[in-house]
């Protein structure tokens, strides 16, 4: 058994030799010889490790485990190196690739006036009319922004010009009904104005988060998140005003 497992060794030590020259090899011709060559000695690598292990199931008890653990040692390596041979090769393989494509556009011959098509895939011309219904939907929302920025300017005099007439009643005592129903009046009214500033709040809250989601869409280029954006700005806008 020693025997077999140092001849396997030294094949294995072998074949980590050829793998440094497959990382020279300076074409494919080369490294197909090289492969070649390093597939032939771990055929004979795989069969000595079968046979290894038929070994080592007729050894003795005491010896059994320390030939098992050399054996599953040696086999790890095999397998490592099968793995480490296809990595090699793909990479050879790449760079081979990309040697090729240098060449080819270096070589290659441009002449004046020469046709070209250009070829535009469905996918560009949706993005194309995503954008255009983006922009259509950016003028839109700013005008709908600048009609609720004057309506809310409207609605902000209004309401100011209320509020100022209901405490020039109170503090001129003009109102000659009763004190109680006096206050119930005012306290109304108070009510009534209380309800109309948070609802301006309410829309001019709704516009500042609807015009950073704006922003933000437009800063990142998505044209789906615009898209959303503004529909959800359509739709509050309707419910606000209904």
């Amino acid at each position: 058994m020693d025997s077999l497992y140092h001849k396997t060794n030294a094949q294995l030590q072998e074949v980590h030799f050829t793998m440094g020259k497959l990382e020279q090899a300076k074409d494919e011709a080369e490294a197909q010889a090289i492969i070649g060559d390093i597939q032939l000695r771990m055929r004979s690598i795989d069969e000595a490790c079968q046979r290894l292990d038929l070994i080592v199931s007729k050894e003795a008890v005491q010896k059994r485990q320390n030939a098992k653990y050399k054996v599953d040692q040696l086999k790890f390596d095999c397998r490592n190196v099968h793995t480490a041979m296809g990595s090699v090769f793909t990479r050879l393989t790449n760079r081979w690739r990309a040697t090729a494509e240098r060449e080819e556009l270096l070589t290659q011959r441009f002449r004046a006036n020469e046709p070209t098509a250009l070829t535009i895939d469905d996918a560009e011309l949706l993005i194309n009319d995503g954008m255009h219904r983006s922009h259509r939907g950016v003028d839109n929302l700013i005008d709908q922004g600048q009609a609720v920025l004057e309506s809310l300017r409207h609605q902000h005099n209004m309401l100011r010009g209320v509020k100022g007439k209901i405490m020039t009643w109170q503090d001129a005592g003009t109102l000659r009904n009763d004190p109680k129903n006096d206050r119930e009046e005012i306290r109304r009214r108070l009510d009534h104005l209380r309800r109309w500033l948070r609802l301006c709040l309410h829309i001019h809250v709704h516009f500042l988060q609807v015009l950073a989601r704006l922003i933000e869409a437009l800063t990142t280029r998505c044209v789906d998140n615009l898209c959303w954006v503004i529909c959800m700005y359509k739709l509050g806008l309707e419910l606000l005003f209904i």
